[in-house]
């Protein structure tokens, strides 16, 4: 395996890891909802928890956007060739992913 190949590999991983939590927090925010509108729970001790979980839920997809927003940044930087005597990425592949 190339040193491109090996980085790109690594960049996938990142992106595919990502998008599975981005997806898990997507299904906590519809348990809640479904939960929470469908049974109608008025319990106020109850609805607490809910916002303290969605508020989990809400700071994780932060930590993802970041992440995934540096990951955007190092890719941009990358592709232009910006690290002297580092190897070619090509550019398709790095925006396939």
């Amino acid at each position: 395996m190339t040193a491109e190949e090996t980085f790109l590999h690594i960049f996938e991983v990142i992106v595919d890891k990502s998008a599975d939590e981005l997806e898990h927090a997507g299904a906590d925010c519809d348990t809640l909802s479904r939960g929470t509108f469908r049974n109608r729970i008025t319990k106020s001790a109850v609805l607490r928890a809910v916002l303290r979980k969605i508020g989990s839920v809400a700071d994780h997809i932060s930590q993802v956007r970041d992440s995934l927003l540096a990951i955007g940044r190092i890719a941009a930087f990358v592709t232009q060739g910006g690290v002297e005597g580092a190897p070619h990425v090509n550019a398709q592949r790095m925006k396939a992913i």
